[in-house]
């Protein structure tokens, strides 16, 4: 007859236990997308313009990578900071040294985007809401309308995307800024420039 091993009871306890614990501190993360309306009511400037340049810089005790990006201004939909901005983006390289922060945006010199912009007191701007705060301007090839691209999240999200969406396909410019302007005209006790 064979002789069967059992596991003490207090260690099979003491395993359960403790891969309870472990599955109830692992935690996922899931991106809300924010609205346009909600984008423009929590920006304290809103610009269009063309990225002049892209300076990578360690930030303070050379913990990680940020970007200082300008932008060239050709107006603004909200507030105003003068002929060119310059905000702080989370991430870039310097070297063999490379930070990556996921939804953060990646802007290139040349391109033409509308930043929705928010700051704490007289610091350089961020970006809202990493790349929910980047809508990219692109030129259509064949017929030269400038086209708003809208940002797009990847991940999990707990709202699906809903085909013919307004705010999840191209929209002409001036189509966008009327939007715009009509959303920052319908905030309470905000200026609306035209």
């Amino acid at each position: 007859m064979r002789r069967v091993e059992r596991t003490p009871r207090w260690l099979a306890v003491a395993v359960v236990a403790g891969l309870g614990a472990m599955a109830s501190s692992a935690s996922a993360s899931s991106v809300v997308p924010a609205t346009l309306a909600e984008l423009a009511d929590d920006a304290r400037v809103i610009v269009y313009g063309r990225v002049a340049s892209v300076s990578p810089r360690w930030t303070t005790g050379r913990e990680r990578i940020e970007s200082l990006v300008t932008v060239d201004a050709s107006g603004y939909f909200k507030g105003d900071l003068g002929p060119s901005v310059r905000v702080r983006v989370p991430g870039g390289t310097l070297g063999a040294y490379r930070t990556v922060v996921v939804g953060a945006p990646v802007l290139t010199i040349g391109q033409e985007v509308v930043l929705f912009l928010g700051a704490r007191g007289p610091s350089i701007p961020v970006i809202l809401g990493l790349s929910q705060g980047v809508f990219r301007i692109v030129v259509n090839g064949s017929t030269g309308q400038r086209l708003v691209m809208p940002t797009f999240v990847p991940g999990p999200s707990v709202q699906p995307l809903v085909r013919g969406d307004v705010e999840r396909r191209l929209m002409p410019f001036g189509e966008f800024g009327r939007r715009l302007r009509e959303l920052v005209a319908g905030l309470p006790g905000r200026v609306v420039r035209r």
